[in-house]
């Protein structure tokens, strides 16, 4: 049985605040990310916020970006 939406959504929230602690603890604002990796601002509150579904390719930026 394949997982919830609701399950799906909590996972995603999870993850996005885990990211959103990474960026807090390399001292990084949300547009000073966003102006490292590239992107939006947007995206990165979507992303953090479980909105926007992270990709691997955007937890590995997170990672390097923020040094984790």
């Amino acid at each position: 049985m394949p997982p919830s939406s609701s399950s799906l959504q909590a996972a995603r929230q999870r993850l996005g605040g885990k990211l959103r602690e990474l960026r807090l603890a390399a001292g990084l604002t949300g547009r000073a990310f966003a102006a490292a990796a590239g992107c939006q601002a947007s995206k990165v509150s979507q992303i953090e916020k479980g909105v926007r579904p992270a990709s691997v390719g955007d937890v590995r930026l997170w990672c390097r970006i923020c040094g984790a």
